[in-house]
């Protein structure tokens, strides 16, 4: 049971702090919710994953210290962001799609991506890297991006 507290307490914790800082970025709202629809629109036409020069790897402003998901269009507009923020505006731009948040363990921590399920298969969606593969189930994907490193996985 203590292995799901986060996916129940951390967003009551968090989701405040991710208020105050879209508040921070009001003025970039705009920006970031085009480039969100830009990439959908993308996405809905060509049933693959965008390539969007502002989709980065860049850690948060903050550097990670205190830890909490940004709102979309925020990542979108700044292009920065970690795991969480990365999974959150994948999980935007692909509205409508079949898709899972997934929290994944290896010895270094916890890690969150996006699994999307495409025509071709199951796809992992991450700050870390786009993986060109496709898998046959979610929980495989998921596996796929640590491999034998992987101690667990939560799919919600």
């Amino acid at each position: 049971m203590s292995r799901f507290w986060f996916l129940f307490l951390w967003p009551a914790i968090t989701y405040p702090i991710g208020c105050g800082e879209a508040l921070m970025h009001v003025g970039d709202r705009g920006e970031g919710e085009q480039r969100i629809e830009d990439a959908r629109a993308e996405v809905d036409a060509s049933g693959t994953w965008p390539v969007a020069e502002w989709w980065t790897d860049k850690q948060d402003p903050l550097g990670g210290w205190l830890d909490f998901a940004s709102k979309p269009w925020v990542s979108a507009a700044r292009g920065s962001g970690d795991c969480e923020d990365a999974m959150v505006l994948a999980e935007a731009i692909l509205s409508g799609h079949v898709t899972h948040r997934v929290y994944i363990k290896n010895s270094a921590g916890w890690h969150a991506v996006l699994v999307w399920h495409t025509s071709d298969g199951w796809a992992v969606i991450t700050n870390m890297v786009l993986l060109p593969r496709y898998y046959d189930t979610a929980e495989e994907a998921a596996r796929g991006l640590f491999g034998d490193a992987t101690e667990d996985i939560i799919i919600d």
